[in-house]
Formats: C-alpha cells, structure tokens, sequence
C-alpha cells in the first residue's frame, strides 16, 4: 500500500464562544503510514491544532500553515482517539511521517516530532494549569519553561543527525527523555532560560560571551534593603515559599561574615536593561575572580548591564563595602543554548585589592568515591529566611554523584543560586562544586575536568 494521503481536507471553522480556535472535518480525511496502517480523520470530528503545543508555535509554525497542516490534522484526532501513552506515541510516530509525506524536510520534521513528543511528556508530567492563548504581549512562565526544554532537547536530537529512520529517533527521543526530568526541574526550579537576543559585548574568543562596565566602590551605591529585588532564579518561574525545602530546618546565619570562608561569600545584585534586577550569590576564587550560576549572569528578558558585589553581606552590615564588576562569562553552551551542564559563570574584577581582603577558595576535582556521603557545607542568600539578606549555611553528606552534577538534602532556596559547595581538604574549604538547582534533593554542577578548565582559563584570563 502506498504512503501518502487520501486527498486535501475539507474543513469549517466554527463560531463559538471563547477562543474559536475548532474547525470540524466536513469529509473524510486519510494517511496510510509505512506500515500500511490508516490512520482517518471522520467526517464531523472536531479539531484545533492542540497537538502542537502553542509556546513551541513559534520555534515550529502554528498547526494551520506550512507543509505540516494535513499532518496536524490527522495527529489531532489521533491524540483525541488515543487511550494511552502508547496509543499516543504512535501517533507521534504517524505525524513524523505524515509531515514528511507532507513536504516537511527532514530537519523540520525531526523538530516538529520533537515538540509533540515533549508536549505530551510535558502534560503528563506536570500538568501545568491551561493558560489563555489569547495574544498576550509577555511570555507566561509556562510558556517560557516548555520552549526552554524543547531547545534543549531539539539541539541534542539534531547533533544525532537527520535522520528519516522514525525507530532511530523514536529510541533517542526515549533515551533523552529519562534526561527530561532532571532538565525539566532545572527549568521549573532555578533558571530563567530564554532565547531572545542579548546585547551583551563579546570579547575576541568564540568561547565565551562577555559583559563589560567599569569598576568602581562604594558601600552605598543601592540601598541596603534589596527585598524588592526579584531573584535570579525566581524570575522565570514563580513557586509558593516553603520554609524548609528539604525537611527539618537546618540553616544558621553566619556568626562573621568577616573572616574566611563567609567573608569570600558575596550577595549580588545584577542590573539589567529596561531597568530590572535580581539578586544571588557568589564566591571569590581569586582575588580577582567571583564564580556563580549561569543564570545569574545570562537569562531572561533583558541582557545584564551591570553587577554589584557585596561580599560578607549581613543585612546592613557591609564589612568589605561593594565593588562593581568589570566583566563576566558563561561558556558558550550556556548563552546560546541554555544547556544546564554549562550553568556556571565567572565575574572579573578590575582590580585583586577586594579579593585579598575576603580571600578565596581553593577548588578542584575530587573522584566520586571522595564525595560520596562526604560532608559538603553550601552558604549563599536565600530568599525564604525571614532576612534574605543575612548569608546562611548548613552542612550535610553528599548524596548523589554522576559525572556533571552533586546531589544533597540540604535545605537551600531562590537567592542561593551560585553559592559554593564545599569539602575539608587538608583542613581548608576546597569547592566541589556550585550551587544552582533545587528540588529535593538539591543539585550543583560539580567541577568536573571541563568545569575546572573553563575556571582556570578564566581565573588568568
């Protein structure tokens, strides 16, 4: 039996109340797929383009347009028909090559699978409340996570090659799917992933994207109370405040912030264009180098213009005053892609003088058996105690290790984003890794090879 379609669609649009997105299939409508199954779209049947998720419209095309339309008709009233997820992805697998039949190339086609497959997954998964699809002129928060996941996924599916092998992308699709969830909890819970255009100056390497501002000191530059600022990991997603994330309470507030390993510790304030801000954490490394997320420093509507560093911060108390940043980086992977492997970044200073006064810490890579059940220690800002501007710390073993991430029970929060993940090594602080996801159990980048070379190159930079 030949692959292809019966005919062209014959539709009407129907005027109801609400969104008037339904058309209804006047007549009878097919694809007979590779394996000679037909696959009908009947007379009467009702459909709206669902089956592609809207946030994705404007990465794949809306359902109506393009070579993809009898697909996405066909796919719609096989999603309405289908009883399981199985059901479900085989007509995932039919759109695939109905968009193929269609005209589709193989690259449009692989990214249109891609965005029905982590739409379903999406909706099964976490169930996201429905939200209007009405023109609305910001993006909503779910709008912004799902788009951010399917970025992520599309671009390793793509590096896999194009393929017409509909099995083959079938299997790399689950296989990055028991990736999701990790991704999926980064997005909802720490970052404020977006793709819009940043402004942000570029230095003369490929590696790395640059901000650059003069420095300058003052203590009272911004007003001691930041509790207006919005976080840099709340930004993009909103979640009701607990006061104990992860169990009993276990967060003390710095006893002195003065001396070494708090006083190395700084509350951030990052100032972006249309005059927005956030808040995190970060660490000095060297007496002219600050580590923190990625997503402190490259996220979000608008590009960041501006840093300020408060280290050893303790409500009204800056015992170091504050110094404004010269330049900052992000390893390629994070700014033009999002890729949560490559969520750290570093912040230069024009001068070590502050550095000096703090100090720094020492980091490294350490095996898996090292920091397995070791006891790590974190201190940043978080946002949930009653005075996010007092640096608290808890300690805690390590409970997870793989080769990019830690995992731990410790209580951390929005605001802590950036903070360091520290062991004893040879009875001094030596950072293991950097504070940026949460969830229960929490997560951090660990420092790893590739971690430890893009810190280095940036500490003599």
């Amino acid at each position: 039996m030949k692959v292809g379609f019966s005919g062209d669609p014959k539709t009407i649009w129907l005027s109801e109340s609400g969104d008037d997105r339904n058309m209804q299939i006047v007549e009878e409508f097919s694809f007979t797929d590779r394996r000679g199954k037909v696959w009908t779209a009947s007379e009467g049947s009702i459909i709206n383009g669902a089956s592609i998720p809207e946030p994705l419209w404007s990465f794949v095309g809306s359902p109506f347009v393009g070579d993809y339309r009898r697909a996405s008709i066909l796919h719609d009233t096989a999603c309405q028909e289908a009883r399981s997820r199985g059901a479900r992805r085989s007509a995932d697998r039919m759109f695939f090559q109905a968009c193929r039949a269609g005209g589709c190339s193989r690259r449009e086609s692989i990214l249109l699978y891609v965005g029905v497959r982590i739409g379903a997954w999406w909706r099964y998964k976490y169930l996201l409340k429905e939200e209007s699809v009405r023109p609305h002129l910001m993006k909503q928060e779910s709008d912004k996570s799902l788009r951010s996941l399917f970025a992520m996924t599309a671009e390793e599916v793509l590096q896999a090659g194009e393929t017409d092998d509909i099995d083959e992308l079938e299997k790399l699709l689950d296989t990055l799917e028991l990736q999701m969830e990790e991704k999926a909890l980064s997005v909802l819970n720490a970052t404020q992933l977006s793709f819009e255009p940043m402004s942000l100056e570029k230095n003369n390497s490929n590696d790395e994207d640059s901000g650059f501002l003069e420095e300058s000191h003052s203590s009272e530059m911004l007003s001691p109370d930041h509790l207006a600022l919005p976080l840099a990991a709340e930004q993009f997603y909103q979640a009701n405040r607990t006061k104990s994330p992860c169990g009993e309470e276990d967060r003390l507030p710095s006893s002195d912030s003065k001396q070494f390993p708090h006083s190395a510790i700084c509350y951030l304030i990052m100032k972006k264009s249309f005059g927005r801000a956030s808040r995190g954490t970060g660490f000095f490394i060297s007496p002219d180098t600050i580590v923190t997320a990625g997503h402190c420093l490259r996220s979000g509507f608008g590009a960041v213009k501006s840093i300020q560093i408060i280290p050893g911060r303790m409500g009204r108390d800056w015992p170091f005053g504050s110094v404004m940043a010269k330049q900052w980086f992000v390893p390629h992977q994070w700014s033009r892609g999002g890729d949560i492997r490559f969520d750290y970044g570093v912040i230069k200073l024009s001068s070590p003088s502050l550095g000096e006064k703090t100090g720094h810490f020492d980091f490294g890579v350490l095996g898996e058996d090292e920091l397995l059940n070791t006891t790590i220690t974190t201190s940043g800002y978080p946002s949930d105690m009653e005075l996010s501007t007092l640096q608290h710390f808890n300690s805690g073993p390590c409970e997870s290790v793989t080769f990019q991430r830690l995992a731990y029970s410790l209580d951390t929060w929005k605001g802590a984003s950036g903070s360091p993940i520290w062991t004893k090594q040879n009875g001094k602080p030596y950072v293991v890794g950097i504070h940026n996801y949460g969830h229960c159990p929490n997560r951090a980048t660990r420092i790893n090879e590739q971690v430890f070379e893009d810190l280095n190159r940036w500490v003599k930079s």
